[in-house]
């Protein structure tokens, strides 16, 4: 936007709880007016439906312990994002048979006393399979990872998840696309 290399407006959809935070991050970091004006926040609600992007979402309340957020699904479950801490049993009836499940996985089962994922509200390689299995998700991606394995993590998470997951396991690196069909 700044460079002008960007056209339209940026859409925010958010908890107002998290529209608060950003706004104040916004009015610190960007003295631009053109720039602010361009940035729209979007509050959303528990079980709202917004089409955006020509593709049908559906907001629902992650059931998140250290803060309110939401998770989304995309085209009646094609596409599940779980949030930014574990998709809580709370909500797995919802997602049951997903295509695409998107979870956090910070770190290897191996690695839960080093890093301590639970206390941060995050999950294990194997917690996240575990979820993937429970509502019989197709595929998985694990991300929001710890950043100290960057070289042999993905090789190290495949291999454990393929432990307790039978369907397609992705561990992208940063900016990495995946084709989802």
């Amino acid at each position: 936007m700044r460079k002008g290399k960007y056209d339209g407006n940026c859409y925010i959809y958010a908890s107002d709880v998290t529209i608060h935070a950003i706004k104040t991050m916004r009015d610190l970091l960007f003295a631009k007016k053109n720039i602010i004006d361009r940035v729209k926040f979007i509050e959303v609600k528990d079980n709202e439906e917004r089409k955006i992007c020509d593709m049908d979402i559906k907001f629902f309340d992650a059931k998140a312990i250290k803060d309110k957020q939401f998770g989304f699904s995309v085209n009646e479950n094609f596409l599940v994002f779980a949030g930014d801490e574990p998709l809580y049993k709370e909500n797995f009836k919802k997602f049951q048979n997903c295509n695409w499940l998107l979870h956090d996985a910070y770190c290897l089962e191996s690695d839960k006393e080093k890093y301590d994922p639970h206390e941060m509200c995050h999950s294990t390689v194997k917690d996240a399979c575990e979820t993937a299995k429970e509502i019989c998700a197709k595929n998985l991606i694990m991300w929001h990872t710890e950043m100290n394995s960057l070289e042999t993590r993905k090789q190290n998470y495949t291999n454990e998840a393929n432990q307790f997951f039978d369907g397609k396991i992705y561990i992208p690196n940063d900016l990495e696309i995946i084709e989802l069909q």
